[in-house]
């Protein structure tokens, strides 16, 4: 799925592998990138990778960009090796990352956005632009009503504009397995007066 790199990337490898070294690194992967879920903190925009739409969650819960595997396996994109992390999902388990995809280019609402993405199996959105990515843009305001991003590139003010929020939906096949995977546990609370029945139906009894 996952094939190795040839000779003229031993020197990204050796970066990658060197930066990864000189630092204890934690990841940590949101509930919201996991389970595929809204939330005002963390909005969606609309990305193109390739002349091809895709959704890229900003998510402030997450330390580091993510992206998923079926993403990197259907558009074939460059990948390295890096060592061996544990990432903590959700519910506290931990999920084993082994490859980055360094430098990776998407455009967002007419800008670049050009970092490296640490690879999973089990992202429910595509992508996922961690605290990584905006703490290396410098001040950042957000507008959480709005859904707004605003920020300084080259002396010029950037905006995302972020999705606005959906009501119900099915959830797709990938959204239910994504779900199962981060173990949720649901609790089905009545709203109303609850009434016990005189008598049951004589199939029931």
């Amino acid at each position: 799925m996952i094939s190795d790199t040839n000779d003229q990337d031993s020197e990204e490898q050796f970066k990658v592998l060197q930066a990864a070294e000189d630092q204890e690194v934690i990841l940590e992967i949101s509930f919201h990138a996991i389970a595929g879920k809204t939330h005002p903190q963390t909005p969606r925009v609309m990305g193109r990778l390739r002349s091809k739409e895709v959704m890229v969650l900003i998510d402030g819960g997450s330390t580091h960009n993510f992206i998923d595997q079926s993403i990197v396996s259907k558009y074939e994109l460059h990948v390295v090796p890096n060592r061996k992390f544990q990432v903590t999902v959700a519910n506290r388990e931990k999920i084993d990352c082994t490859w980055l995809c360094p430098s990776f280019t998407i455009m967002i609402q007419g800008q670049i956005v050009t970092v490296d993405y640490f690879i999973l199996p089990v992202v429910a959105c595509p992508v996922v632009l961690g605290v990584q990515w905006p703490a290396m843009l410098g001040p950042v305001e957000t507008d959480y009503k709005r859904l707004t991003m605003s920020f300084k590139k080259d002396g010029n003010l950037c905006i995302f504009q972020g999705l606005k929020q959906l009501g119900l939906q099915v959830l797709t096949e990938k959204e239910f397995n994504t779900m199962y995977i981060s173990s949720q546990l649901f609790t089905i609370i009545p709203v109303g007066p609850i009434t016990q029945p005189n008598s049951h139906p004589s199939e029931i009894a």
